[in-house]
């Protein structure tokens, strides 16, 4: 290797097969037989390589790269990309190394071709991409990056929140508009693949919620776990939304929304009203804004949040008194209460 890698600089190419299809054995046989055609085809196209095939889905190959033949080495490339339509049992794409000469770099080549090919998530197959436009277009890959979008990320949560505010209230021109925002910070720049998924799941489930369907949504997500790209993610969640409205001319999402959410939020509070949990804590875990819920806890339950929670936690401390020998200050502990004085005080009120 080191005899091959002597005084010339080369790129580490990575072939990425799309063969999230291949499960019968007659797939396998054309997956096999696919990989063997690429191969051939490096040869062809880039003598001198040296080529292996990891998996079935996986190409690697080792391929000189002369610093003046860069734009020979890119019309390579994108030849050996060409006539994927019909002439290739699965679609495939390619990514490549920024140029290296020292064989201790091969790994860190590698890596750079593994992330460049994640680009293919966002541009669909059949494309070149190269490790130095990755980064130039501020590209984060699948690892080494903080995790964007979902729960995680604030602006992600603000989102959400949004459209689900839009949604109960059946404006759909508005819930529209905060989908196509969430939408467009679907790129290379703002999410990874793994984000992208993440929000795309949380957005079926906020739909399902909207229309109270069980089997229905878990087909809507089974169908997204067969998604490869991002386009196709799109065109499913935009299809799923549009199925929100599709039942009559003044269509608008299950009037119930906001009770579905209360009832979320009243079991939240079952499992912890013992804590310190607060108004916006509530909120937050049921994704809608502090504001928005407090209104809508009060329309649906006849109390507000803090009147609720401390009924509550009187109700368990009375238990524990008739059915323990705990002294006052313990039952108002492992009653959620963290002052024994303002315990007392609520107990004498609520209890006259």
């Amino acid at each position: 290797m080191k005899a091959y890698l002597a005084d010339r600089p080369y790129r580490m190419l990575v072939c990425g097969i799309d063969a999230a299809e291949a499960s019968a054995p007659e797939d396998e046989d054309a997956l096999s037989e696919q990989g063997e055609s690429l191969r051939r085809r490096f040869g062809q196209l880039f003598p001198g390589a040296l080529t292996v095939q990891l998996r079935q889905d996986m190409l690697l190959a080792l391929v000189p790269a002369a610093q003046e033949s860069g734009q020979h080495f890119r019309e390579q490339a994108e030849t050996f990309l060409e006539r994927q339509e019909g002439a290739a049992a699965y679609p495939y794409s390619l990514a490549a190394s920024r140029p290296h000469s020292e064989v201790e770099k091969l790994r860190q080549a590698y890596t750079e071709a593994k992330k460049a090919l994640a680009h293919a998530f966002f541009t669909g197959p059949g494309k070149l991409h190269l490790a130095e436009q990755r980064d130039k277009d501020g590209f984060h890959g699948t690892a080494g990056c903080r995790e964007k979008g979902g729960s995680d990320d604030e602006s992600g949560m603000s989102a959400m929140n949004a459209l689900k505010e839009a949604l109960t209230a059946g404006f759909r021109s508005k819930a529209e508009r905060e989908l196509d925002a969430m939408i467009a910070r679907w790129t290379p720049g703002e999410r990874t693949r793994t984000g992208v998924m993440r929000e795309a799941e949380e957005l079926l489930g906020l739909f399902s919620l909207c229309k109270g369907a069980g089997a229905e949504a878990v087909r809507h997500i089974c169908e997204l776990s067969r998604l490869r790209y991002k386009a196709d993610i799109e065109r499913h969640i935009r299809n799923c939304f549009r199925e929100l409205w599709s039942f009559d001319d003044n269509a608008r999402p299950n009037r119930s929304l906001h009770e579905r959410i209360v009832m979320q939020a009243l079991q939240y509070i079952e499992e912890h009203y013992t804590e310190s949990i607060s108004l916006q804590q509530v909120a937050d875990w049921v994704c809608v804004s502090r504001n928005y819920f407090s209104e809508m806890f009060k329309r649906v339950t006849g109390q507000n949040f803090i009147d609720y929670l401390i009924a509550l936690r009187l109700k368990r401390a009375k238990e524990l008194l008739r059915n323990s020998s705990l002294r006052v200050y313990e039952v108002a502990e492992q009653s959620g209460f963290n002052d024994v004085k303002y315990f007392s005080k609520q107990f004498k009120k609520r209890s006259a």
